[in-house]
């Protein structure tokens, strides 16, 4: 908004260097003399240098070309004042040919930069060039405002080579991104992997917000039912006793237990109730991950958003985090790390409050009555920045971020703009002339407002107005008076250039351009179950408008078109609720492509049984994950893959995300002989940090599929039935035998009870390392474990007896006929036949002979018996 690089912008390598260099000038820049201006203007040498990164380089390679000139804008203050203009770079190539880049133009401190990419080997000459400049004393308030007029002559930078070369020269390797199926993560994210940022991003906004809330894009979201922590905040659930068929006291509608948190560099902050006052107890801040206490301030009994500050001076960089809470016609700035009260702005006038891309806090006041009509401007940094003004206060110094110089500011010195506006009167028959009208909605760079809304104008008067943000000059107005909603705007978001109006009698949505304010389309078609009447809740995100229902329906449309994209119903009630099916009520929100909508609504205890959280996909509408909990009016906070939330059935805090797991491995018998079964087993369990509400710690519990996890949280956290067909995971066994070579021994799938086995026959002797690995799921971070197996070798085989070989006799023996068997089933065992020696040989060996043939009779007489039958 003000002329800030944007996060989004693509190179943030580049930028990075960029600022480096600009880093390194500040020393230098830091003791040029102020210029002081004569009548008449004087004219000022400027000199202007270039470098380009990395040099040499490959082709196709990007290079990073930075520009700068020894003189710093003189009435240049942070986002204020003038910036150097019209900067060029001539690329000479190979081949003789030439390239101009620009114009450009510098930051505050006379430095800007760009990227550029070469297409052939060779030598290349870069030129800088500046055309000169007067200074205009534009974007004010300004610095050194004698110096208008001023002529800062032109100047060109010596030429610089550049070699370009066949091969690219190596980055410095990224770190891969983390997720929860993988390596464990938490904050401070290391300042090194940049490339973080995707999945790294606060949720500022607490409370309600119908511009369009939802999470940072820069952020992740729970995938499973998983629970990590909860946080006990009241009595909750059955009050038993005399009330026994009755409930603790919720909140419910206008006194919530937890109305307002938010999420900062992996801390939640968020007001504690005393009793049934909300945040009278206090604020406090937990560990995001593991739901231990880092501060608890009693005093602090509120608190508004929080902010990050990406501040820019030639002495400073980076980004600065405070906490804000109004209270008392002031704006109160903590310290989210500490607690601790930092500064504050007095002499509050209230507004609509929104932030632009550098976390600059923007306030919009739209005040119309019978005297005046008028809008304005207020920035937060631009408050702070008077007292940084040296002239201001001794120690200010507007290159260095210090609001502490004066602990209270006076509000006025933010107002950047102030216009009159037209009041919009209507008579009203019987009374006086009324003039009305309010800020509805802030987005896509309008203030969309509207005479709607005022209990003294008669409904049948409407008319909206678009306002520019960045002047307040009025873009454009209609008139809309006719039979209108007696509750159009409630709930309605506006975004991606529409705002959108929910008409209750016809349960359908119009949307209009924040452009123009002309009608785009609608009305959609009508919601299929009457309680859609109620339909507070909706968000704008990703080219979506996402609505819910007390019909039991979350709605997604498309914005340009208002064609529907999905229904999800969450289906019948039964008898638990006066709907038929589960009212969807606040809170909702979106983040990293999931819907979270929430069942609950305004009860006569006891409350209904059955209400859920939903996890909707927010391309195709279908069901992610659900989990038990009655949630109404509370907010929701979502960064770093968690979800908080209030349960009003047990007055618990919830953080739904993945969790640390814990794999061990062992072999049963773990020296064996080859050709012996090992038997590999082993536990997966969650190593979460909650306590669960059936009396042990979550840690060692065993780690449960995503698909079970619903009614396994159920059981572990919120007593219900413990599930008898829960499954478990999957774990990867693998071993690197006494070859060097790596065995994939296959798949184990844990138990109920997080015990898994499987039984392995090793093919060699020697030592064996196996390694079960559990690469984790939507619910667990990955997870492994290593034993040991030692094989010997196979026992020798104990040979049978081997008789001495017999002498061969010189005379056959003399024998005795056999004993014919009797005719029965089992036959009769025959007399020995007695062989008389001949020799020396063993009489052992006969009986053996003899044996084999007694053997051998039997057989062939039960041959004949089985034949004769």
């Amino acid at each position: 908004m003000f002329g800030k690089f944007n996060r989004n912008q693509g190179n943030k390598t580049s930028f990075a260097i960029a600022l480096t260099l600009l880093l390194a000038l500040s020393t230098m820049i830091a003791i040029v003399p102020a210029v002081t201006a004569h009548t008449p203007s004087i004219n000022v040498p400027t000199y202007a240098f270039v470098n380009c990164n990395p040099n040499p380089t490959g082709v196709g390679q990007t290079i990073t070309i930075n520009m700068w000139l020894d003189k710093v804008p003189p009435t240049a203050n942070v986002q204020f004042g003038d910036r150097w203009q019209n900067f060029t770079i001539t690329i000479t190539k190979p081949d003789g040919t030439t390239q101009t880049l620009g114009p450009y133009h510098s930051d505050d401190i006379g430095a800007s930069y760009t990227t550029w990419t070469p297409t052939a080997v060779g030598t290349y000459t870069l030129v800088f060039n500046f055309p000169g400049q007067i200074i205009a004393g534009a974007n004010p308030p300004i610095n050194n405002a004698a110096t208008v007029g001023d002529y800062y002559l032109p100047s060109t930078s010596a030429p610089l080579k550049l070699v370009v070369q066949s091969q690219s020269i190596p980055a410095w390797p990224l770190t891969p991104l983390p997720s929860a199926s993988n390596n464990y993560w938490q904050r401070p994210v290391y300042a090194m992997n940049s490339n973080w940022q995707p999945i790294v991003g606060d949720w500022l906004m607490s409370g309600y917000d119908y511009t369009g809330n939802f999470a940072d894009p820069y952020t992740l979201a729970p995938t499973s039912a998983h629970i990590a922590w909860a946080y006990p905040m009241a009595y909750g659930g059955v009050a038993g006793g005399n009330h026994a068929d009755w409930n603790y006291y919720t909140g419910l509608a206008y006194e919530t237990k937890f109305g307002t948190g938010v999420i900062m560099d992996g801390n939640l902050i968020f007001t504690i109730p005393m009793n049934d006052v909300p945040g009278l107890g206090g604020t406090v801040s937990l560990n995001l991950r593991t739901g231990q206490q880092n501060w608890i301030d009693s005093n602090m009994t509120s608190i508004s958003f929080g902010q990050d500050i990406d501040y820019s001076s030639p002495n400073q960089y980076g980004v600065t985090s405070y906490l804000w809470a109004s209270a008392l016609g002031m704006m109160n700035a903590y310290d989210p790390f500490s607690g601790q009260w930092c500064y504050s702005i007095a002499n509050l006038t209230s507004g609509t409050t929104t932030m632009d891309d550098n976390g600059n806090i923007i306030t919009y006041t739209l005040s119309v009555n019978a005297a005046h009509a008028w809008l304005a401007c207020w920035n937060s940094t631009q408050d702070i920045m008077h007292y940084m003004d040296p002239t201001v206060t001794p120690m200010g110094n507007a290159w260095e971020w210090r609001p502490r110089t004066t602990t209270v500011m006076d509000w006025k010195y933010g107002l950047m703009w102030n216009v009159t506006v037209t009041p919009y009167t209507q008579t009203v028959p019987g009374s006086a002339a009324l003039s009305y009208q309010s800020i509805k909605r802030i987005a896509s760079g309008v203030i969309y407002a509207s005479t709607i809304g005022s209990w003294s104008i008669p409904n049948d008067y409407m008319i909206d107005i678009g306002y520019s943000m960045t002047t307040g000059q009025q873009l454009w107005e209609a008139n809309r008076t006719g039979p209108i909603d007696w509750n159009t705007l409630q709930g309605s978001p506006a975004g991606n250039g529409v705002y959108t109006m929910f008409h209750p009698e016809t349960m359908t949505w119009d949307g209009y351009s924040l452009t123009t304010g002309n009608h785009l389309w609608g009305p959609t078609t009508p919601y299929p179950q009457a309680f859609g009447v109620y339909s507070w809740q909706a968000r704008i995100a990703d080219g979506l408008l996402i609505a819910a229902d007390y019909g039991g329906y979350v709605h997604a449309f498309n914005l340009t078109t208002g064609s529907s994209v999905w229904n999800f119903y969450g289906g019948d009630s039964g008898v638990e609720t006066v709907y038929g099916a589960w009212p969807f009520n606040s809170p909702m929100g979106v983040a990293d492509g999931m819907v979270f909508a929430t069942v609950g609504h305004a009860y006569n205890p006891p409350l209904f049984k059955g209400a859920q959280v939903f996890a909707i996909n927010e391309t195709t509408g279908k069901k992610v994950w659900s989990e038990l909990g009655f949630y109404v009016y509370n907010g929701m906070a979502i960064a770093d893959g968690d979800l908080i939330l209030y349960n009003n059935y047990d007055g618990q805090l919830y953080c739904y995300g993945a969790t640390q797991s814990g794999t061990t491995v062992g072999v049963q018998n773990n020296v064996v002989s080859l050709g012996s079964t090992s038997l590999i087993a082993g536990t997966v369990t969650d190593q979460g940090p909650g306590k669960t509400g059936i009396g042990v710690p979550a840690a060692g519990t065993p780690a449960i599929s995503d698909a079970s996890m619903s009614d396994w949280m159920a059981y572990l956290y919120m007593q219900q039935p413990k599930p008898t067909n829960a499954t478990g995971v999957t774990v990867h066994l693998t071993a690197f035998d006494p070859n060097n070579n790596t065995e994939d021994l296959g798949y184990a799938t844990s138990d109920a009870s997080g015990t898994f086995a499987l039984p392995f026959v090793a093919p060699v002797t020697g030592l064996y390392r196996i390694t079960a690995s559990f690469a984790g799921t939507n619910s667990y971070f990955a997870s492994s474990a290593e034993t040991t197996l030692y094989v010997t070798a196979a026992p020798a085989a104990v040979p049978a007896a081997t008789a001495a070989p017999t002498a061969v006799p010189t005379q056959a023996p003399t024998t005795n006929a056999p004993t014919v068997a009797p005719t029965a089933t089992v036959a009769a065992t025959p007399s020995p036949v007695v062989i008389p020696p001949t020799s020396a040989a063993p009489t052992a060996t006969y009986l053996a002979i003899g044996a084999v043939i007694i053997i051998a009779l039997a057989a062939a007489a039960a041959l004949i018996i089985r034949r004769r039958k």
